[in-house]
């Protein structure tokens, strides 16, 4: 070897050029995006499914809105998914934007969702939910219906066959019935 270094004098160096060129790799990990569809979030009216009635529902969180509605039969559709780059832990709020009107109160409760992202080692990074003050994995939002009281002033005459009718002399009880004409 020292021979070689006598009359190779850079020897040493371009051995270690080498030896630098071929030992370096670089390899780059790079999983693909967790998506999340909001597609948990269902709609009642006291318990009822809203029918014809339409009402409007937002998802917000780390700088991202998403807008929704929903059905006839209650299931809300949000204009987007959700969807994440990073590992880690993501905080969203769930609400529904509607007004209050006809007789309907809307649910005006904020809800949480705590998402977690994770790596699962094969290239894909994957997003799970929990519901931080609802049960379950299903968000049921329920809005309240109130029939507002409807006047009816109910009058009428009384007659008598025979003789003058008295003041006060008759009384009068009005009383619900059920449509079978049970005594409600």
């Amino acid at each position: 070897d020292k021979t070689l270094l006598s009359l190779y004098p850079d020897l040493d160096k371009a051995k270690q050029r080498y030896v630098d060129a071929i030992t370096e790799f670089e390899n780059i990990y790079a999983p693909a995006k967790a998506t999340l569809p909001v597609n948990f979030v269902k709609k009642t009216v006291n318990g009822q499914l809203p029918g014809d009635r339409v009402f409007t529902f937002r998802v917000e969180g780390n700088g991202v809105t998403l807008n929704g509605s929903n059905d006839e039969k209650g299931n809300v559709t949000f204009d987007g998914v959700l969807e994440f780059t990073k590992v880690g832990s993501y905080r969203f709020t769930i609400t529904e934007t509607s007004l209050d009107g006809n007789g309907i109160t809307t649910d005006k409760t904020p809800y949480t969702m705590l998402v977690t992202v994770t790596d699962d080692e094969k290239g894909q990074l994957v997003a799970s939910y929990a519901l931080e003050n609802a049960a379950g994995k299903e968000l049921l939002i329920n809005n309240t219906y109130t029939a507002r009281p409807a006047p009816y002033a109910l009058s009428g005459e009384k007659k008598l066959t025979g003789r003058p009718l008295l003041n006060d002399e008759f009384t009068f009880v009005l009383k619900e019935i059920s449509a079978n004409g049970a005594q409600v």
